[in-house]
């Protein structure tokens, strides 16, 4: 991971985030993942965003598993798309990426956190390499405290693996393996107002610990589906969805409140 980003353009007011996930770029463009031409879906999904979002986003964050299989072809491309993006764009690798190669084509753009006027946007690496599983390890967990530590912004914690189960038994053992250690460091903090993640190629809005809002001083839990294709939700063994694309955009207040809506795109790449 890189320095700090300070975003002095925003203006005082709410922040538009974009959170694209899970784009699973292949080496060459047009060669199928999982069926579909990933590629294809992506720039779909940007035009939409030009097209659907309230306003121009401030930023756009793309949350892990950029490329499929960790080219470097496939980032360089995706810097492509980005450029083509009005917004600032930062991002952090999933288990599918290679982040030695993520950060050398993309490098200055995977930032450690990301400050706003009201808002600090701490980007984890939750990789291990090798594995699909996550963990953060007391390395990173220590720069997590250190960010949380140095600010007395609204914070929005975004990390690539889900720290909190879905419900589907092939895909929750690839779930952060030290997620009681994220909790137990962010528990103590009130700035913290919601992890945000990927991996998971679904829908998610919950509460940890254990996904109950009841909770004393939950913390919200946000997963987004994919750019790419979604996972069907809840199942034992690993199944595909047939919902569209999609993107993620919040609304974070200067209160420390956020909005967020899932935007879903049809087969033919528009909006249902």
């Amino acid at each position: 991971m890189e320095s700090a980003v300070r975003l002095t353009a925003i203006p005082e007011g709410a922040v538009l985030l974009v959170q694209i996930t899970d784009l699973h770029l292949p080496e060459t463009a047009g060669s199928p993942v999982a069926g579909v031409d990933t590629d294809r879906n992506l720039r779909k999904v940007l035009g939409a965003m030009a097209r659907s979002l309230p306003r121009k986003p401030d930023l756009v964050l793309a949350t892990g598993d950029i490329a499929d299989t960790g080219a470097a072809s496939a980032y360089m491309r995706f810097q492509q798309y980005m450029n083509e993006v009005e917004a600032p764009v930062f991002g952090l690798p999933g288990n599918h990426d290679r982040a030695s190669v993520l950060f050398d084509v993309w490098r200055g753009h995977v930032p450690e956190w990301i400050d706003t006027p009201a808002w600090r946007i701490v980007m984890l690496d939750s990789t291990l390499p090798g594995e699909d599983a996550g963990r953060l390890g007391p390395e990173r967990l220590d720069r997590l405290r250190t960010a949380l530590d140095s600010t007395t912004n609204h914070v929005l914690v975004v990390l690539h693996h889900h720290p909190v189960p879905v419900r589907s038994q092939w895909l929750d053992k690839y779930m952060l393996k030290d997620s009681s250690a994220l909790f137990e460091c962010i528990g103590g903090c009130e700035q913290v107002r919601a992890v945000l993640c990927g991996h998971v190629h679904q829908e998610l809005d919950g509460r940890h610990p254990g996904m109950d809002a009841s909770a004393h001083t939950p913390v919200r839990v946000l997963a987004s589906p994919s750019t790419a294709f979604q996972f069907a939700p809840r199942t034992r063994e690993y199944a595909l969805d047939d919902a569209g694309p999609a993107y993620r955009w919040l609304l974070l207040h200067p209160d420390g409140t956020l909005d967020t809506t899932v935007e879903y795109l049809t087969a033919n790449g528009a909006r249902p």
